[in-house]
C-alpha cells in the first residue's frame, strides 16, 4: 500500500493545496469530528448515516472539558481503585480513608458536594500496595489484591453483606498470560450481583458469595470488560472479523450475540447515556461510538473529550469512568505522586472559537513517547500560539494497521487536510513525498538566525543525515540514537572503517574456528552486517545505474549462503557469552542510545581492545548509522512559518519538555550542550558491566562508596576524556543522508532473489545478473 500511495502523491503539488470545509450529506452541517451525535429518526444507525470522517483545519476548539475537584474530605483522603461514581443527587462513591484522631478507617465512601462523609462501608486491606481491582454492590465490596512479596498470584474477597471471611486464592484460577504469571485486567458485577474477574484470555463468574459458577475462555482473548446500564457484563474480545462487544449470560454460562466492531480495537470499555460505549486511546481523546447497524459495518466515532484542548497531559491523567458524554472521572496527578492522586470531575464545556491566536496544526500517525504530553505543555506557557493535533493513528485498524499513514499522506497531496508540520520519518509515503517534491521549508533558513538551535549548537551527524545533497535542511529530530559494529581488535587489527569489499575480504580470511559475529544467520545477515541502507555500494538512483554483477555481491551472496539458516540470537545466552569472551567471535552488533553505552565496551569481548568500526561506507556516510524516531517537517505551504520554528525550537530545546533527555530512558539530545549534560551523569560514579549480562550495567555505586562487584565482569570509573569522546564520536563519526537511501522496491526486489538463492535454484553469479537486470529495469521505469 505505502508504494502504491507513493506513486499517486508523485505527481501531485503539495503548494497548490487547499481545503474546504466537508459538508454532512445528511444534516447539510460542516463536519470534521462531530461534537455530538444525537440519534436519528430513521431505522439506521448514526454509524451508518454518516459519512467517513473528514478532516479540516480547526476554526474552533471541540471535546472541551474543564476540571471540579472532589471535595475535600478534611485530614481524610481518596486511594485511587474504585471506578468512580458520581450520582443525581450530587454524591460521589469513592474509594478513601477516613481519619479519627489516631484511627483510621479504609472503605468504600459516600460523599457529597461539600465533603461530608455520609456513609463508609469498611475494607480491610491485607496488602495495601497490592491492590488490583475492586467493584462494589449496594451492600458488598469485592477487590483482589497481590499475594505480599509474590511475583504472580493473588486472592479475591469481599467486605460487606456477602463477606466471607476468607480470602479465596485465586493463584490457581488462570493460565498464565505473561511471564510473571496472570494479570488482572477488570473486576466487574452484573446486575444480579454476580462477580466477574478477567485476565488476558479467561473471564471466571462467581456468585456474589464468591463461590465460582463458570469460566470462559474466548477465542481471540480479552481486551477490555464492563458493565453496561442494564447490569449486563461485555467482554471486548474476538479475531479478525469475530470481534466485537459480546455479553455474557450468566445462565446460559456462555457469550451472547455480539455486537461487531468492524476494523475497531479498544484496550478499554465504558458504558454510560450518549453513546452505545466510550472508549480512550490513552494519548489523545476519549471517543464516544455507536455500533454498526449493518453487517460487516464500521461504528461511528467521535471525539467526545480532547486532552489536548482541555489542557490535560496524557502522563498525568488516567481516566476512571464516564458518567455520560458530558460528564468524565479522572485522575490528574503527576507520575511521581501517585499515591497523592485526587479525583476529579470533568464537566463539558462549550466549544472555544480561536481567535486573535495563531493557530498550528501538526499531524503524525506515531509519535515519541510524551509528544502529546510536551504539546500540551507548549501550549500551556505559549498565550498567543496553539498546537492543535490530528492523530491519524485513528485511522489505523486490525486488517490496516498502515490506514492511518495511507489516509495522510491522501489527505496532506490532495489538499483536503494540510497541516504545518508533519511528525514522521522519510520512509512514510507523506514525508518522502513532501521532502522529494521540495514542498518544505528549509530549516536552515531558521537556524541561521537562531542562538538555541544552530548550526553551532546541533550535533554535525544530525544537520548531515536530515540536509539534501544541495544542502538543504528538511527536518529535525528531539533525540536520536546509533546503531553501529564493533569489533574485537585482537581479530580486527587497526580497521576503524571499512567499504563493502574490505568486510568481505576480512571475512574470507579470518582463522578457522573463529566466526564473523555472533547471531549471525542467513534471516538477519543483511541487516546485521551492512545496516539501514544495504545495497546503497550497488545502487545510484540518481544517476540511474547499478552494479550487482561487479563481483562483490556474488561474494556477499556466498557468505550468506555459508550462514546457518537459524540461530539463537540471545546475545546473554551461555553459549554466545563464551563465544566472545574465548576471542573467536570478531564482531558485535552494537546499539549506542545511552550515556553507559560507550564504556561497556570492555564487557563485550572481555577485553578493553575494542574498536568501533560501523557498518561498510558508501560516498561521504559514516560506518555508524543514526537512528531516529519522529522528526519535525514544516511544510512550505504553513502561513505561520515563524510560529512552527517556535514550537520546533521548544520541543527541541525547553528543559521542560518531557521527552528530553532526561525523562527518557535512552537517546541522546541533537543539542550539544544538552547531549553532554546527560553524558556527564556517569562521572562521579563507578559502573559494573556483568559478563553474564552482555552489554547491560548491572549497577552503579558512588566512588565514596565502592562495594564489590557482585558479578563476574569489568568495573569502570568513566574520566572526562571518556565524556569527550562519546560526544566526539555522536558529533562526527555518525550519520548517513536519509535522502539517499535505497527505494523499498530495490531492496524487496534483491531481497525477493536472495530468497531463492538461498533454496539453492541458482548460483551466486546467476543470482547476481537476476538482480542487476531487475534493478535496472526498475531504475528506467523510474527515471
Amino acid at each position: 500500500m505505502k508504494k502504491i500511495v507513493s506513486l499517486i502523491l508523485a505527481g501531485l503539488l503539495l503548494t497548490s493545496c487547499t481545503s474546504e470545509p466537508a459538508v454532512d450529506p445528511v444534516t447539510g452541517e460542516t463536519i470534521g469530528q462531530p461534537d455530538k451525535i444525537t440519534e436519528s429518526d430513521s431505522d439506521e444507525s448514526p454509524a451508518e448515516t454518516r459519512p467517513e470522517e473528514i478532516v479540516t483545519r480547526t476554526t474552533h476548539l471541540t471535546g472541551i472539558f474543564e476540571l471540579e475537584k472532589f471535595p475535600q474530605i478534611g485530614k481524610n483522603s481518596y486511594g485511587r481503585y474504585y471506578p468512580v461514581t458520581y450520582n443525581e443527587d450530587g454524591t460521589f462513591r469513592v474509594y478513601g480513608t477516613v481519619r479519627d484522631g489516631d484511627n483510621k478507617t479504609s472503605g468504600l465512601l459516600t460523599v457529597n458536594s461539600e465533603g461530608e462523609v455520609l456513609d463508609l462501608m469498611p475494607v480491610q486491606e491485607y496488602n495495601r500496595d497490592g491492590f488490583w481491582q475492586m467493584a462494589a454492590s449496594e451492600d458488598t465490596v469485592y477487590y483482589t489484591q497481590r499475594k505480599p512479596g509474590a511475583s504472580a498470584g493473588g486472592y479475591i474477597t469481599a467486605c460487606g453483606a456477602h463477606h466471607t471471611g476468607k480470602l479465596l486464592d485465586i493463584s490457581d484460577l488462570f493460565a498464565d498470560t505473561a511471564f510473571y504469571g496472570f494479570d488482572m485486567m477488570a473486576l466487574r458485577l452484573d446486575g444480579d450481583g454476580n462477580v466477574y474477574l478477567c485476565t488476558e484470555l479467561e473471564v471466571a463468574v462467581f456468585d456474589p458469595d464468591l463461590n465460582l459458577k463458570f469460566m470462559l475462555r474466548p477465542d481471540g482473548g480479552i481486551t477490555a470488560m464492563n458493565t453496561d446500564q442494564n447490569g449486563v457484563v461485555y467482554i471486548a474480545s474476538g479475531e479478525g472479523d469475530s470481534y466485537g462487544l459480546y455479553p455474557i449470560d450468566a445462565e446460559k454460562k456462555a457469550l451472547g450475540t455480539p455486537n461487531l466492531l468492524g476494523r475497531l480495537r479498544i484496550e478499554n470499555l465504558f458504558f454510560a447515556d450518549g453513546y452505545d460505549f466510550y472508549y480512550t486511546d490513552h494519548k489523545t481523546a476519549v471517543y464516544g461510538a455507536y455500533f454498526p447497524s449493518k453487517e460487516g459495518g464500521q461504528p461511528w466515532i467521535t471525539e467526545v473529550m480532547s486532552f489536548n484542548n482541555s489542557g490535560i497531559s496524557n502522563m498525568t491523567f488516567t481516566l476512571l469512568n464516564v458518567i455520560d458524554s458530558e460528564t468524565i472521572v479522572g485522575l490528574d496527578t503527576w507520575p511521581e505522586d501517585v499515591s497523592a492522586a485526587t479525583p476529579i470531575l470533568f464537566r463539558k464545556v462549550p466549544d472555544r472559537p480561536l481567535e486573535g491566536i495563531t493557530v498550528i496544526e501538526a499531524a503524525y500517525t506515531t509519535s515519541p513517547q510524551y509528544f502529546e504530553a510536551d504539546v500540551m505543555e507548549f501550549n500551556r506557557t505559549h498565550d498567543d500560539i496553539m498546537v492543535v493535533l490530528q492523530n491519524y493513528a485513528r485511522f489505523n485498524n486490525a486488517i490496516e494497521p498502515d490506514a492511518g499513514e495511507t489516509r495522510l499522506a491522501m489527505d496532506v497531496m490532495t489538499g483536503v487536510y494540510v497541516p504545518d508540520i508533519i511528525l514522521g520519518t522519510y520512509d512514510q509515503p507523506v514525508v518522502k513525498t513532501i521532502v522529494d517534491q521540495g514542498a518544505y521549508v528549509d530549516l536552515n533558513t531558521f537556524l541561521e538566525e537562531d542562538s538555541v538551535v544552530s548550526e553551532d549548537t546541533v550535533m554535525p551527524s544530525i544537520l548531515y543525515s536530515y540536509s539534501t545533497d544541495d544542502g538543504k535542511l528538511w527536518g529535525l529530530p528531539a533525540n536520536f540514537e546509533v546503531s553501529t559494529v564493533v569489533g574485537n581488535r585482537a581479530l580486527t587489527g587497526d580497521i576503524t572503517q571499512w567499504t563493502l569489499t574490505g568486510l568481505l575480504d576480512f571475512a574470507e580470511k579470518l582463522p578457522a574456528g573463529t566466526s564473523l559475529m555472533d547471531g549471525l544467520s542467513q534471516s538477519n545477515a543483511i541487516e546485521r552486517l551492512l545496516g539501514i541502507n544495504a545495497f546503497a555500494s550497488f545502487v545510484n538512483p540518481d544517476a540511474g545505474t547499478c552494479s550487482f554483477d561487479d563481483g562483490d555481491f556474488a561474494r556477499l551472496l556466498e557468505l550468506i549462503r555459508s550462514l546457518p539458516k537459524s540461530v539463537n540470537t540471545d546475545e546473554r545466552s551461555e553459549e554466545s557469552i563464551d563465544a566472545r569472551l574465548s576471542g573467536t567471535v570478531a564482531l558485535h552488533p552494537k546499539r549506542v542510545s545511552s550515556a553507559d553505552d560507550m564504556i561497556d565496551m570492555e564487557a563485550i569481548f572481555g577485553t578493553k581492545d575494542v574498536s568501533v568500526i560501523g557498518f561498510p561506507v558508501s560516498g561521504s556516510d559514516k560506518g555508524s548509522q543514526l537512528y531516529c524516531s519522529e522528526s519535525f517537517t514544516l511544510l512550505s505551504s504553513s502561513e505561520n512559518p515563524d510560529a512552527v520554528w517556535e514550537f520546533i525550537r521548544f520541543m527541541l530545546s525547553d528543559e521542560y519538555v518531557f521527552s528530553h533527555d532526561t525523562r527518557r530512558p535512552y537517546g541522546y539530545s541533537i543539542l550539544k550542550d544538552r547531549c553532554r549534560e546527560s553524558i556527564e551523569t556517569i562521572l562521579g560514579k563507578i559502573h559494573d558491566f556483568a559478563f553474564e549480562l552482555g552489554t547491560s550495567s548491572a549497577g552503579w555505586s558512588s566512588i565514596a562508596e565502592e562495594r564489590p562487584m557482585k558479578f563476574p565482569g569489568v568495573r569502570v570509573i568513566p574520566t572526562q576524556a571518556d565524556v569527550d569522546a562519546l560526544i566526539d564520536y555522536l558529533a562526527n563519526d555518525v550519520g548517513h543522508r536519509i535522502v539517499n537511501r535505497i527505494p523499498d522496491e530495490i531492496t524487496d526486489i534483491v531481497k525477493e532473489e536472495i530468497a531463492t538463492y538461498l533454496t539453492g535454484v541458482k548460483d551466486a553469479r546467476t543470482c547476481a545478473d537476476v538482480i542487476q537486470s531487475r534493478v535496472k529495469i526498475w531504475l528506467a521505469e523510474h527515471e
